[in-house]
């Protein structure tokens, strides 16, 4: 694990540098290029960002395309840190640094296994090529149609190398399990609610918050109706009232969702769905009130519905049977090759261990253990190596 070590080091002190990734983009190029292979840098017009796309092997049908993502987030308030987020550290058997539970370790081990595939080409054993994609963004644009990050890599994967893979491997940290859905996430989710406002005395008043709260009551007592029309989880974060002064009422409310969906639902359609509630409980006071629902983003939800991509996914991690997802990642824009999530760590970190979760302080990751990095390197080297071989895929 030296060498996923010393590549790890360096992909976390990249993330310091907020301005694009890049720097970690030519790193990987010039790693790759001393292995012998010949990588694509897909650069951004503004030059500050670049997907790294690489193909092993010859250009036969299937094979195998694994995906990840370079960014991270920001180390936050370096005062909860207990080591620099950008230096990695090495403390009883873990890593931390921003970024190595998510999505950073994963590629260094990655990057570490791939001298063992290009001895395999040069010995003639790898019968179906293995295609890698590091993206610099995971982030779906605004309606959520593609990555902004992935969009023209994907093209240039299908289109111009007409890449045909049997499974595509999205790596998140899942304990190196194996996920086939997740729900979608919507960003930005709003509900404004707009009223003549008034003095508080006034009985003829029209609240706000009061609109607001019969919009919550319609949302609550929906729940089910919502499910079925895509909408899996609507939960208030947050809510905003604007006045007068002191002896006015509400006259604006803007109440903040988290939103949850099922797979191939639109924002717009999402935006449909709230509109229509809110709209009909506020029915009797309709001529002095607006409601306006506004969305800003959208993580899309997937889902593989092949019981044969599913099946190799589990043959190559060892598993006996996949899981349900609990957060977006960019799987959906592959579709629809069979694609599933499979990586190593714990989304949510473990706390007995001093170790921070993705997005958090400490943030940390095992390199050992079902769940580590060294177990999913060995699903790289051995599973997946084995697969993309004349013997096709080995029982260990």
């Amino acid at each position: 694990m030296e060498r996923t070590q010393e590549i790890l080091k360096q992909l976390v002190a990249f993330g310091k540098e907020s301005d694009g990734n890049i720097r970690l983009a030519e790193y990987v190029e010039t790693l790759l290029k001393s292995y012998g292979l010949d990588p694509v840098l897909d650069r951004t017009e503004d030059g500050k960002n670049a997907n790294v796309i690489l193909r092993i092997g010859s250009a036969n049908a299937g094979g195998i395309l694994l995906s990840a993502h370079t960014d991270v987030v920001s180390a936050g308030n370096l005062a909860e840190w207990k080591t620099d987020p950008w230096e990695l550290r090495e403390k009883n058997g873990l890593y931390f640094g921003r970024g190595v539970l998510d999505n950073l370790g994963a590629i260094a081990a990655l990057l570490s296994a791939l001298p063992s595939w290009v001895h395999n080409v040069k010995e003639g054993k790898l019968k179906k090529p293995l295609y890698i994609l590091l993206s610099h963004s995971e982030e779906p644009d605004r309606n959520g149609l593609r990555s902004r990050g992935i969009a023209s890599a994907v093209r240039h994967l299908f289109d111009e190398m007409r890449a045909t893979p049997e499974l595509v491997l999205v790596t998140m940290p899942t304990g190196n399990e194996v996920i086939s859905r997740h729900s979608g996430q919507v960003v930005g989710c709003t509900v404004t609610c707009a009223t003549t406002g008034g003095f508080a005395f006034d009985t003829e008043s029209q609240n706000a918050l009061e609109v607001a709260a019969l919009i919550l009551a319609a949302l609550a007592a929906q729940k089910a109706e919502l499910r079925d029309r895509g909408i899996k989880s609507l939960a208030p974060t947050d809510i905003f009232n604007s006045t007068k002064g002191p002896l006015f009422v509400p006259e604006r409310t803007v109440m903040t969702f988290d939103v949850r969906t099922k797979p191939n639902i639109t924002s717009a359609e999402i935006v449909g769905i709230l509109q229509a509630v809110a709209t009909k409980a506020i029915n009797k006071i309709a001529d002095s009130t607006s409601i306006q629902v506004a969305v800003s983003g959208m993580n899309p939800g997937f889902q593989c519905d092949s019981e044969k991509g599913i099946s190799l996914a589990l043959r190559l991690a060892e598993k006996t049977q996949a899981m349900d997802g609990v957060y977006a990642t960019e799987a959906f824009n592959f579709t629809p090759v069979n694609t599933v999530v499979l990586g190593p760590g714990r989304i949510l970190g473990d706390s007995t261990k001093g170790m921070g979760g993705a997005h958090t302080p400490n943030e940390g990751i095992e390199k050992d253990g079902p769940m580590g990095l060294r177990a999913f390197k060995d699903i790289l080297l051995k599973n997946i190596a084995h697969f993309c071989g004349s013997d096709g895929l080995k029982s260990r």
